[in-house]
């Protein structure tokens, strides 16, 4: 039998496994969060376009049959190892290449390179992304700081985060920490909602990475203003560190 496991099929295809596992660990505020919608009202994590986009003809096609939501936000266009280009439709919307944050408009198929190093995978425009520091199994313990990932949009969006101990039934005692987060592009504010339920949250401080926001000169956290920088890997992304806080905390910029 042919061994499958990555280690076996080269240090290239070695890297990539590893780079794609580590992803996966860092968008784990992400999952569990869509884990939890989906014990509330039944979405899948990993849903056909055809959910949200049902009179949208083009998710029906053949060619992109295998295009996928992973959550509400995140768009999979899965390709085969030997294609260098692919076709990928973008329904309704705008939406963020997740490598280099180019934006494109939906309603519109688009070719796109799709090396196995920069898989094509989008963001919403208008999106609440959050993800924490890498760690090596899914139980251990995170860095203090929840990055939190906002993308730019015209309209207004929200996404629910949740956590608890992920181990006992503590959560039917309503020992979770749950909030709501929005996005408002037209009223240039991003709220955190004031926290529900009595367990403690594992994060101390929220990092905000703001994706293509322009002309950012001031960014203030319930009136107070917060030191705003460009992320040293992207300059296309401004960040700001806060201290988590129980109570709704506004983001005006």
């Amino acid at each position: 039998m042919k061994r499958q496991e990555p280690w076996s099929l080269g240090e290239h295809v070695e890297e990539l496994a590893r780079a794609s596992i580590e992803e996966r660990y860092r968008l784990l505020p992400y999952l569990y969060s869509t884990f939890y919608e989906a014990t509330q009202n039944g979405m899948p994590v990993a849903r056909s376009l055809a959910i949200d986009y049902s009179f949208d003809e083009h998710v029906y096609w053949h060619k992109f049959q295998h295009e996928y939501l992973f959550g509400k936000n995140i768009l999979i266009a899965p390709v085969t190892s030997k294609e260098e280009f692919c076709e990928v439709y973008l329904p309704e919307g705008e939406w963020y290449r997740s490598a280099d944050d180019q934006l494109h408009d939906g309603r519109q198929t688009i070719v796109v390179k799709a090396p196995l190093e920069n898989l094509p995978v989008f963001v919403r425009a208008g999106a609440i992304i959050p993800k924490q520091s890498l760690v090596q199994y899914t139980a251990a313990q995170p860095s203090d700081t929840l990055e939190l990932h906002v993308y730019f949009g015209k309209g207004s969006t929200s996404f629910v985060y949740y956590e608890d101990d992920g181990q006992t039934f503590e959560y039917e005692k309503a020992k979770y920490f749950r909030r709501t987060l929005t996005f408002d592009g037209a009223r240039k504010e991003i709220a955190l909602g004031a926290a529900e339920g009595t367990f403690t949250s594992r994060f101390s401080y929220t990092r905000l990475h703001m994706h293509g926001f322009s002309d950012i000169r001031r960014v203030t956290v319930n009136g107070d203003a917060v030191r705003v920088s460009t992320a040293a890997a992207n300059k296309r992304v401004m960040q700001g560190v806060i201290k988590n806080a129980r109570e709704k905390m506004v983001v005006k910029w």
